[in-house]
């Protein structure tokens, strides 16, 4: 229900010319330190992003007010950066990115996103209705 309202409210706020796309989690894995999550970003490939939201339900813990986050690119270490988080209802927590980021992974320079995980822990791909996705807004190319 919630994914809905907030589908709403980015839709109801596009210029011309603009889409929008949810991209799902696909794969996951988990470990103590990050939640590694695949999207299905063939939607958003090709397009000029404008922006770009991550929405992360928390398992347990305080929902934080920064999130860092790195494109699964096949390097280790990732370079993580910090992106502004915000609460959202029922648990949610909504993660503002940075438009190159995903404009990379939609064009296949990258497989995922790796989020750190700290003293909050997100939920992976189950339970069905609490898994990671990406709200994206821009303009096919």
């Amino acid at each position: 229900m919630i994914r809905l309202g907030i589908i709403a409210v980015l839709l109801g706020s596009l210029p011309a010319g603009a889409a929008t796309a949810i991209l799902n989690a696909i794969a996951e894995m988990q470990s103590a330190r990050e939640l590694v999550v695949e999207f299905r970003a063939a939607s958003a490939e090709g397009w000029k992003v404008s922006r770009a939201a991550l929405f992360l339900h928390a398992a347990k813990g305080a929902p934080p007010k920064r999130v860092r986050v790195a494109l699964v690119d096949g390097r280790k270490p990732r370079r993580m950066r910090a992106f502004e988080a915000s609460p959202q209802p029922q648990g949610w927590v909504k993660v503002s990115l940075d438009a190159a980021l995903v404009e990379a992974m939609a064009a296949g320079r990258g497989s995922g996103l790796a989020v750190e995980q700290g003293k909050v822990r997100f939920h992976g791909l189950d339970p069905i209705s609490t898994q990671p996705y990406l709200i994206v807004e821009g303009n096919p190319r």
